[in-house]
């Protein structure tokens, strides 16, 4: 009798040390925006090891100086954190919400499909790109005029579709979400709407 119980607490416990495991095993991964320099070491800027191509996804080995730790074709090096744009899995659109002023409908309900140790990492993340005060915003998916386009796909993840146009050194883009329109004058976002 007292062996099956001390057999059913071991088998508990491994349970319990395996789901733990499985949380810790979801990851953060980061999109090249642009050509970007691999470092051997991110305090010294002449240290590259390689060029890593713009549009590849890295899951992320950790971060040092504003710099993310990637493995690229089995080189472990840096990426500078401006030359990144987080992944995230494709979530339900978070309410649009101008965050000086505090708009927007909060009746909308925000579901968390994500793990806490994802959600930490990111938001770690966030904090060593854009600082405590812009972090917290974005990690709660609100946006404001006057943020890059960086800063958007940070927040809401990346668009369905983008329109751009150009007219005497003015880049306008068009992103489309499911719900919303988000207009960018020079990288810049100068308003939305709902999606037409």
């Amino acid at each position: 009798m007292k062996d099956n119980l001390y057999f059913k607490r071991a088998v508990v416990t491994t349970l319990f040390a395996l789901s733990a495991l499985l949380l810790q095993a979801q990851t953060q991964t980061v999109t090249t925006n642009a050509v970007c320099r691999l470092l051997a070491d991110p305090a010294n800027t002449s240290s590259v090891l390689m060029y890593v191509p713009a549009g590849l996804e890295f899951e992320v080995l950790g971060s040092k100086d504003n710099h993310i730790l990637i493995n690229h074709e089995g080189t472990e090096g840096y990426v500078s954190m401006d030359n990144v744009t987080l992944s995230q899995p494709v979530v339900e659109e978070q309410p649009i919400t101008d965050y000086r002023s505090g708009t927007g409908d909060e009746n909308d309900i925000q579901v968390n499909y994500q793990t806490e140790s994802y959600q930490q990492a990111r938001y770690d993340i966030l904090v060593q790109k854009y600082g405590e005060r812009y972090a917290r915003a974005l990690f709660e998916h609100k946006i404001w005029k006057g943020i890059d386009h960086n800063m958007v796909r940070d927040s809401w993840g990346k668009p369905i579709e983008i329109k751009r146009s150009v007219k005497s050194n003015v880049i306008t883009e068009e992103w489309i979400y499911r719900k919303h329109r988000l207009v960018f004058v020079n990288d810049i976002l100068t308003q939305w709407g709902p999606a037409r």
